[in-house]
């Protein structure tokens, strides 16, 4: 048997776990440099690149979301396919167990979290037999954000702000258009979108996340695909989405369109969202060993540039000092419920919250203001904008852009007055009781 391949699939997910490809790496620099200082756009990419220097440093997850493995191997004729996936799940239960992986194989009746990325259709494998003598194997980690932002659409459609997308071209770019309108900050943009134009409803999702495991610079040897996958990255990046959603320059780092054929009465178009945590690496095996002969998208010989300065994430200036003493439960905001603490930076706070000023009813003209979109012009609406973890429920933290401070309400997302009172702000009650079950003499302080 192949005595190296179980520690040599172990490394590529350990790699594609903690490192993001040298291509995504380069798109994100760009991204950075172009974003205008001291917005939160550029506030949120500095963290971000980091957040990707530590998890390569200290060979960490990227994002707290590992994602579904997803394995696509090519293996010689007389490969022992049933032997490979085992080792496959195998290699993901020891990356889980090393903290690699986030236990992420949840059953779907009962709820229950199997513990090791192990359960029926969990780690996700395919196999193609190739005519050449190596293996190669791909794993695509894709996290659960991402995915639900996924679109597809059975043309002609009626899409809201962009009329009717017909059997075109045109209305395959207004597919695409929604779908990146629709994810907004909620899919972790900047990101990448993989397309299929064809194909049935299931063969046209696995297209288009296959087109995810081409470089983000490489060139559609499909002129008219190439022609379209400008158009769109253009058009996309001019709406203003922005990294997390808060606005700025680049909202889309790739666009990979491909194409399949289809039945007579359907036209499929589907839409595979990835997030800026872009991780997908491959190797080549030695079919007599399994050892790897070969990494792909990545030179392990070249030293990884680091993607943020050497100071670190630098701050605006316009932060807000807290000091809590311990025991200690601050008052909560007139609001229809908490936020969770860890949200805590997605709640704006009213300017009178650190002024020390009494707090004064706001005139009319102080209220949240909505941005119209540069999508449609003539039919403008409010831009939709949500934070960083806001993916798994996007309907709570949706909130309209607005000029002036202000709070919106639970349900129906209307702008609020700003609450009364001195020093006012959120902390949710369970952060005291953690405080106080797992470090009691701090309270006893």
């Amino acid at each position: 048997m192949l005595a190296e391949f179980f520690p040599s699939i172990l490394e590529l997910i350990v790699k594609t776990s903690t490192e993001l490809p040298p291509d995504v790496r380069a798109a994100m620099r760009v991204a950075s440099n172009i974003e205008t200082p001291d917005t939160r756009a550029s506030q949120a990419l500095n963290i971000i690149n980091v957040n990707i220097d530590q998890a390569a440093d200290g060979e960490g997850a990227i994002c707290q979301d590992t994602g579904m493995p997803t394995f696509e191997i090519h293996v010689p004729r007389g490969a022992d396919q049933l032997w490979m996936a085992e080792q496959i799940r195998l290699a993901v239960a020891e990356a889980t167990r090393r903290g690699k992986l986030r236990p992420n194989s949840v059953d779907s009746i009962t709820g229950k979290n199997s513990g090791n990325n192990l359960g029926p259709g969990t780690p996700v494998i395919h196999f193609h037999q190739w005519a050449n003598d190596g293996i190669e194997v791909k794993l695509l980690l894709k996290g659960g954000g991402c995915e639900n932002c996924n679109a597809q659409y059975a043309v002609p459609v009626e899409l809201a702000h962009l009329g009717r997308a017909d059997r075109t071209l045109e209305g395959v770019r207004k597919c695409i258009l929604h779908a990146v309108w629709q994810a907004q900050g909620k899919g972790c943009s900047p990101g990448a979108v993989g397309v299929c134009i064809g194909g049935d409803r299931a063969s046209g999702y696995a297209h288009a996340k296959a087109q995810l495991f081409r470089t983000l610079d490489d060139v559609n040897p499909d002129p008219t695909l190439a022609e379209l996958e400008a158009i769109v990255m253009g058009t996309v990046n001019r709406l203003g989405i922005g990294t997390m959603g808060f606005e700025g320059k680049t909202t889309l780092i790739g666009c990979k369109v491909g194409a399949m054929n289809r039945l007579p009465a359907s036209f499929f178009v589907s839409v595979a969202y990835d997030c800026w945590a872009f991780r997908r690496l491959g190797v080549l095996l030695d079919a007599g060993t399994g050892a790897i002969t070969q990494w792909q998208y990545r030179d392990p010989s070249t030293p990884l540039v680091p993607m943020a300065d050497q100071a670190g994430f630098q701050r605006t200036g316009r932060e807000i000092s807290l000091t809590l003493g311990w025991g200690t439960v601050a008052r909560r905001t007139r609001s229809p419920r908490t936020l969770p603490g860890r949200r805590l930076g997605l709640h704006r706070l009213p300017d009178h919250a650190h002024s020390g000023q009494p707090h004064r009813q706001p005139a009319q003209q102080d209220r949240a203001r909505p941005r119209c979109s540069a999508l449609d012009q003539d039919r403008p609406r409010c831009r939709l904008q949500a934070g960083p973890m806001s993916a798994g429920e996007p309907h709570r933290w949706t909130q309209m852009h607005t000029d002036k401070p202000a709070r919106l309400n639970w349900k129906d997302h209307s702008p609020s007055p700003r609450p009364s009172g001195s020093v006012s702000i959120c902390v949710h009650l369970w952060l005291y009781c953690l405080v106080r079950a797992f470090c009691p003499d701090f309270t006893k302080r």
